[in-house]
């Protein structure tokens, strides 16, 4: 899944305003795999249901945003830390 370049360049995380950037395909697949497992919740402690078609990653933290059915989820409360054994992560 391709986002427009232009679209995806005035893109920023809802709280901390740092840009975003998809993830890339291993890493979507490792985090695919996670999600299979159940592992992953959000910021508003919902389980992430997966798979995802695509993401988007903070540039700065390691917070990530779904995008689903083509459309970036960057609500507060959608974004989830990866990798889980991040520092930042909470359990």
């Amino acid at each position: 899944m391709t986002l427009d370049p232009e679209f995806l360049s005035i893109l920023r995380t809802p709280d901390s305003k740092l840009p975003v950037a998809p993830l890339d395909e291993p890493a979507l697949a490792r985090l695919n795999e996670a999600l299979a497992a159940g592992s992953i919740r959000d910021r508003g402690g919902e389980p992430v249901v997966g798979p995802l078609e695509a993401a988007l990653e903070a540039q700065g933290e390691p917070v990530v945003y779904p995008i689903r059915d083509g459309i970036p989820d960057l609500l507060v409360e959608r974004g989830f830390v990866w990798p889980p054994d991040h520092p930042t992560a909470t359990p």
